[in-house]
């Protein structure tokens, strides 16, 4: 094997590919697929690359995809005999592996042997424990998005029948009025942006390991770490493809409790053994295959054999949808190419103008025939070369795959090897073009070598209907099936008849090399009779084999399951609210607000716990809501202690399947606890009162611990998550959620058009943090040349000390007559006083929201505000900032807004527009979503 340039491919790559290393290197090319060769064995290839005797070794990483094999390629350059190796990278550079990368890739390896192995183990845990769990009930409202989870380990793949299956059923959802989050492994779908279509990337730099079986491992950390880390709170609809060892799909599905779908294309045992040389851990891919089915509310299938084959699993009929696969057929419309397209392909191929050309377009797989079609029209063109050229016969093979070394063989040692063209694979956007300038099109698949019944429903069928095309056919299950009522070699019409409406190709019996022949020399000479049939084939395909209509049949089967799991179960989820911690701001806010919209969902029972000394404080509630007191003796230690006693046991007497407590933490042992982060634990740090430390202390040793033992953390702001412990969220990331607060409608008025008045206003209750004493020096700066100024503080006396303290300053400063103390303010006041002050002013050294922020806002209020903590994020372009420690800067902010009418106006624009962002149902919504999560079922 001599050969000066050696590109070494994972899988096949695209003549175009291949043509730009080979101009890049400056010689030609041979191209060496590992795929081909894995089916073997790995000691194959390590025999092979001892053997090649090149100068250089080209291993492309041209696509992310497939930057993890990196450290494979490594050792397989140190492996080899060749002089030097490159990696060539997706601009065409190449980059030399030096001595030493061979050593790193090993180490790489190894490394990540190591870790999967752990992983590996993990796993094993983790299907045994679900293989025993139900399947989990979903609710009956569900959002349209659908995340669509495409994690097979085909890194690199360009082409072939699952990327036009994935691609089509994307293609299909979108065009359905559904909108898809996309997760793949690889990012060789070839599909266009459009509206609806999100792509997340979850391309890892993990290295590829072998054995090939402990990537699964990775693939299922990699996965759920890409989807645990993005908001996928909106998606409805979980659909997922079954690959070897990946239970991604299974793990989401019941922490977000959103209906599972998984695509079932066969048993990935049967293939490997029958198609590859097994699974190493066949046990465990057998093990995550009956997972994915058990959990599986919807499993969908491409044909019935493939659907008889799921009821012998123990699968109930009502859960499998089972129709074939399809086909774009704007895509595949072969009006939509000039003729001096299709010329040009032709002439590129050399065949004559009246050259009838046969093509056969596909994966070389086991079961394609791609091997058998080349057999039989090679020993034609040995026994019969006079047939070839007195019909002008041209075969033509696009593609490639395992059997591609065959095809070569039998066809490069033909006596008329001159007619038959190889392309190699092409890109999925030229594979309608070829089939276009085709006459006939062949699909020659072949019976399973075990004698089972032949399962599948290849994707190039419906596509070469779709190009208006005749199709010589194996008779083969569904394939016979879709093409009923062809013509057949033993009762082929007369010379001269054109086709009945239903004939639309010939169907011949599965590996007879004499029936093809035959329906070659029919539609050969009779053109009519095939430009007819093809028309057949392209009108039958368009009204029935459409992805349009393949996604139809799935989201009637999901309707289906839904009504069916509703008449079969009618089930609400009771919530403890553990309101102990509301007194004041916020919390109470919270409360008031939510309560009312909670209490109308009727898939909630909603109770109530507070401390009687609380009754006046929270809202009144509704008979939606079920009010719980508690009547111990209330104290700075002693309610964080009867917390952990008292709320738990409450929430078993009442049947809780969830506790959820609004604040940073909560009891420890009740029944699945959901706690929000609200408030910020760096006022520790603001704070000098020993008490106070202490009361702070004891919130954040209260908050490590709920943040370990809860189910869920929603957070009010990416501050508030954060500000809390950061450092440990990314080891529980999967438990967290951002939930802003919203904003009651009572403030989103629009304005009257009316001058506001000359005064300044600032809305908390009177905390140390809040840093209204820097604000009354900023003030007292501004009075020296606006003596008349007026601040309003709005806000009770939570901290008197403190309250004691800015009167202090107030009386120091002499500023009696330019500071109005309002107290606590009942909304219909709070209303008045931002739609009429001249300046909001928010300065706040640490907050995790800001309640008063949004409100002024949603009221049009120009604002200055600090530029910490969660301010920026949630005020954005809205406020004018300032360091809420430098008071000249804080005092220079609020004056410019005194005087900058034109800002003013600008600055309250943009908050009435972006205050629209945050809503009370919204808040609602998100929060009963993450409350149904944390119930019973769900397994982290």
């Amino acid at each position: 094997m001599i050969s000066k340039n050696v590109i070494i491919s994972l899988y096949p790559m695209t003549s175009v590919d291949i043509e730009r290393i080979s101009q890049r290197v400056g010689g030609e090319v041979r191209l060496i697929i590992l795929s081909n060769i894995t089916a073997k064995g790995y000691f194959d290839i390590f025999h092979l690359l001892r053997t090649i005797k090149a100068e250089h070794l080209y291993f492309p990483i041209i696509d992310s995809s497939n930057q993890s094999m990196a450290p494979v390629f490594k050792v397989l350059g140190m492996i080899s005999s060749s002089r030097m190796n490159y990696f060539v990278m997706p601009d065409l550079s190449l980059t030399l592996l030096g001595p030493g990368s061979g050593t790193r890739g090993c180490l790489s390896l190894i490394y990540g042997i190591l870790i999967c192995s752990m992983s590996m183990l993990k796993d094993f845990y983790v299907t045994s424990k679900l293989l025993t769990s139900p399947r989990i009930r979903i609710p009956k409202k569900l959002s349209w998005r659908i995340l669509y989870l495409k994690h097979t380990l085909w890194l690199g793949l360009q082409a072939g029948g699952s990327i036009a299956h994935a691609r089509g059923v994307v293609k299909g959802f979108l065009s359905g009025g559904r909108e898809v989050d996309l997760l793949s492994l690889d990012s060789h779908l070839p599909i266009s942006s459009r509206e609806g279509l999100r792509v997340i990337n979850s391309i890892s730099s993990f290295p590829y390991i072998v054995p090939r079986e402990l990537n699964f491992a990775h693939i299922n950390r990699n996965s759920l770490d890409s989807l645990m880390s993005k908001p996928f709170g909106s998606c409805g609809v979980i659909y997922q493809r079954l690959s070897p060892g990946n239970f991604s799909g299974v793990i989401i599905s019941r922490f977000r409790k959103i209906p599972l779908i998984i695509e079932y294309n066969g048993s990935e045992t049967w293939l490997a053994k029958n198609w590859g040389s097994g699974w190493g851990l066949s046990r465990f891919v057998e093990k995550v295959e009956h997972l994915c089915l058990k959990h599986a509310h919807l499993v969908v299938t491409v044909s019935d054999v493939l659907k008889n084959e799921l009821i012998e699993l123990g699968i109930e009929p009502e859960r499998i949808v089972s129709y074939p696969n399809g086909v774009d057929p704007d895509e595949f419309n072969p009006e939509r190419f000039s003729h001096a397209e299709i010329k040009k392909v032709r002439d590129e191929l050399e065949i004559p103008e009246n050259g009838i050309l046969l093509t056969f377009v596909g994966t070389f797989g086991h079961w394609h025939g791609a091997d058998f079609l080349a057999t039989v029209m090679s020993e034609q063109a040995n026994d019969n070369p006079e047939w070839y050229e007195e019909n002008n016969i041209f075969v033509c093979f696009v593609g490639d795959g395992v059997k591609r070394h065959d095809v070569d063989m039998m066809l490069v040692d033909c006596a008329l090897a001159d007619r038959f063209k190889l392309t190699g694979m092409v890109s999925q956007e030229e594979t309608p073009l070829y089939m276009a300038a085709s006459d006939i099109l062949l699909s020659p698949h072949v019976p399973n070598p075990d004698g089972s019944p032949f399962f599948g429903s290849p994707t190039k069928l419906f596509e070469y209907m779709a190009s208006a095309r005749p199709v010589i056919a194996s008779d083969l299950f569904q394939i016979g099936e879709v093409l009923e009522g062809a013509a057949r070699t033993n009762r082929l019409p007369p010379s001269g008849s054109l086709p009945t409406q239903k004939q639309c190709g010939v169907l011949v019996k599965p590996k007879s090399a004499k029936e093809i022949i035959q329906a070659i020399d029919f539609l050969v000479e009779n053109p009519k009779w095939r430009r007819a049939a093809g028309k057949n084939a392209r009108k039958r395909v368009l009204s029935k084999y459409t992805w349009k209509r393949h996604v139809e049949e799935i989201n009637r089967g999901l309707d289906k399951m839904l009504l069916t799991q509703e008449l079969a179960t009618k089930q609400t989820t009771t919530v403890l609210i553990n309101a102990l911690h509301a007194k004041t701001g916020g919390g109470v806010t919270y409360l008031k607000n939510v309560l009312p919209l909670m209490s109308e969902n009727p898939d909630f029972e909603l109770h109530l716990c507070i401390h009687e000394s609380q009754l006046n404080i929270l809202p009144k509630l509704n008979s939606g809501v079920q009010l719980h007191t508690f009547s111990f003796e209330s104290g700075f230690w002693n309610l964080p202690f009867r917390e952990q006693i008292d709320v738990p046991k409450l929430a078993r007497k009442i049947g809780a399947d969830v506790t959820f407590s609004p604040a940073n933490y909560g009891p420890l042992f009740a029944p699945n606890p959901v706690i929000m982060l609200r408030n910020a634990l760096g006022v520790a740090f603001v704070e000098r009162r020993p008490i106070k430390i202490a009361y702070w202390m004891l919130v954040s040793i209260g908050t490590f611990l709920s943040m370990l033992t809860c189910r869920r953390v929603i957070a009010v702001s990416k501050y508030a998550h954060k500000s809390n412990f950061g450092a440990i969220t990314g080891f529980l990331r999967n438990r967290f959620s951002i939930v802003p607060h919203g904003v009651s409608r009572a403030f989103c008025q629009k304005p009257n058009g009316l001058k506001r008045k000359d005064f300044i206003l600032a809305v908390s209750d009177i905390y140390v943090q809040k840093n209204l004493k820097n604000l009354l020096y900023a003030i007292d700066i501004l009075r020296s040349k606006k003596p008349d100024i007026k601040l309003k503080i709005a806000g009770r006396f939570v901290d008197e000390n403190y309250h004691q303290e800015l009167n202090k300053l107030i009386s120091t400063k002499r500023l009696e007559n330019n500071i109005e103390f309002l107290g606590g303010v009942d909304e219909a006041d709070l209303v008045d006083l931002y739609k009429n002050c001249a300046v909001f002013v928010f300065p706040s050294t640490v907050e995790t929201f800001g309640n008063p922020l949004i409100e002024a806002m949603a009221s049009g209020a120009p604002i200055a505000a600090s530029n910490t903590a969660a301010m920026p994020e949630i005020a954005g372009d809205a406020a004018l900032y300032f360091d809420p420690h430098n008071i000249e800067e804080m005092a220079s902010s609020i004056g410019r807004l005194l005087s900058d009418q034109a800002l003013c106006d600008d600055l309250s624009h943009k908050a009435t527009v972006r205050s629209k962002d945050y809503s009370w149902e919204k808040t609602v919504e998100n929060t009963l979503d993450i409350l149904y999560q944390a119930a019973p079922g769900v397994t982290e």
